[in-house]
């Protein structure tokens, strides 16, 4: 079942969701197996033998008309600092956008870091977080050909978003760094972002090797906003 709203997608239509989301989860319907919460949209998993689709359209549009919608919420998710390597072998996309949007790349990275970014999706790799959004000085589209293997922690833009790739995988990002930072620990089913989050990247210091950084030092990472 998929739940929509036609709403301009932007950060207080993302919390709402979210807000929306927990409700659904904390409620006692049956059948429900999980949810998806995206830019604008919540896809819910359920069991047809447990659960009737007009029943529980219903019985979620009940909890849907109690929670109003705010244009103002209010943030009180958790800040995560990313430290990246930017550029050379880490970003081999970086000349590509400084050429194609008539920057330097040292403008491209300056710009990429000063936004904060907002977790609105996890997909389409476990723990990947599509993140919005860029400004529109380096904002691209995704390359005509994708790679056959991004590299885990490889930092690309698409459009208006940026993200992290949580493991090796195809891609089609443009790819302007890269972080050591692990995203998603298998082993330990654990997973750095969560829906809500807001990001910040921060360019790591000339002379620090990529092996200098733990991999797994999540606690250095995360603050409350």
């Amino acid at each position: 079942m998929l739940i929509s709203w036609n709403l301009p997608v932007d950060y207080n239509l993302n919390i709402y969701i979210r807000q929306i989301n927990k409700l659904i989860l904390a409620s006692p319907l049956p059948g429900i197996i999980d949810t998806v919460p995206s830019y604008a949209s919540i896809l819910v998993y359920y069991n047809p033998l447990q659960q009737d689709y007009f029943q529980l359209s219903c019985l979620i549009s009940e909890l849907v008309s109690k929670e109003k919608y705010n244009k103002t919420m209010e943030f009180s998710g958790r800040i995560i600092k990313m430290p990246v390597f930017y550029g050379d072998e880490y970003g081999p996309d970086l000349e590509y956008i400084a050429q194609h949007k008539n920057l330097s790349p040292e403008e491209v990275v300056s710009i990429h870091k000063d936004g904060v970014y907002h977790v609105y999706l996890m997909g389409f790799l476990p723990g990947f977080p599509y993140l919005g959004f860029v400004d529109p000085r380096i904002s691209v589209d995704r390359k005509d050909a994708p790679r056959l293997s991004v590299l885990s922690g490889s930092v690309g833009i698409a459009g208006r978003q940026t993200g992290v790739y949580s493991m090796n995988s195809p891609g089609g990002w443009q790819i302007i760094g890269r972080t050591p930072v692990r995203l998603f620990i298998p082993e330990k089913n654990r997973f750095l972002f969560e829906n809500g989050d807001r990001v910040v990247f921060e360019e790591i210091a000339k002379g620090v090797k990529f092996s200098d950084i733990d991999p797994d030092g999540w606690s250095d990472l995360i603050g409350k906003g």
